[in-house]
């Protein structure tokens, strides 16, 4: 199979790929092992290219792929699931620990926020009071 410029542009290719392609091969190329080479060291995203010309292909390797690598993903799910498991076994104490610790310090300090807070709210409204009638003093005068 010949891949040209204007293949690639009827698929709708990257403009940039295309005229990477086309400086590479300015004649287009014929699928060769030494092309694909290539092509993979200029980066070319050949997936595109091979789902876009051969999606039934395509298709049929990633269902072959998916089927092969199902029994490894599920006992890598066992396994991490286990190790899950055991992770928070071994740490939920702590963190119960931990959360009776720091609560009633947590709400204490919320407290001494929220009374700063009303307290810097109330002098800065008084601030904004006397600044706006001095500005209206300055007007009138």
């Amino acid at each position: 199979m010949k891949i040209t410029k204007e293949l690639l542009n009827s698929l709708q290719a990257c403009e940039k790929q295309v005229c990477i392609f086309e400086k590479e091969w300015p004649n287009g190329c014929e699928v060769t092992r030494t092309n694909i080479d290539r092509a993979f060291e200029l980066r070319f995203d050949l997936y595109w290219l091979a789902s876009h010309l051969f999606p039934k292909a395509i298709d049929s390797a990633e269902k072959a792929y998916n089927k092969a690598i199902d029994p490894a993903w599920e006992a890598y799910s066992e396994a991490i699931d286990s190790a899950w498991k055991t992770y928070h076994k071994a740490i939920d104490p702590a963190w119960k620990a931990y959360s009776e610790a720091v609560d009633p310090a947590w709400k204490t300090h919320s407290k001494a926020i929220d009374l700063a807070w009303k307290t810097h709210s109330k002098a800065i409204d008084l601030a904004w009071k006397t600044y706006n009638e001095t500005i209206i003093n300055v007007l009138l005068e």
